[in-house]
């Protein structure tokens, strides 16, 4: 995703969002922090799958975002719904 957002950043502006998975996402955070990309740890994580996806969508109107790019299962199925919600594609 690192690699990705790398290779775009001279055409696309990138923000990362991960579920706290109870504190792991911290270190995929870290790196996004130092390779110069916006992270931020979603509050909402399973069993609160409304909460997701409303913060989610939240996101995404407030960044303003055109795409949503999702990596993992959840993230896929939780992306999706919140894009759908939003009225923008999603890619998993």
């Amino acid at each position: 995703m690192l690699g990705l957002a790398k290779a775009g950043r001279s055409e696309f502006a990138t923000i990362f969002a991960s579920f706290s998975e109870g504190g792991n996402c911290q270190a995929f955070l870290r790196e996004v922090h130092g390779a110069g990309f916006i992270g931020i740890e979603l509050r909402h994580d399973t069993p609160r799958f409304l909460g997701a996806t409303n913060e989610i969508q939240t996101l995404i109107k407030s960044h303003a975002i055109d795409v949503l790019v999702c990596h993992g299962y959840k993230a896929g199925l939780l992306g999706w719904w919140s894009a759908r919600r939003a009225g923008i594609p999603v890619m998993a």
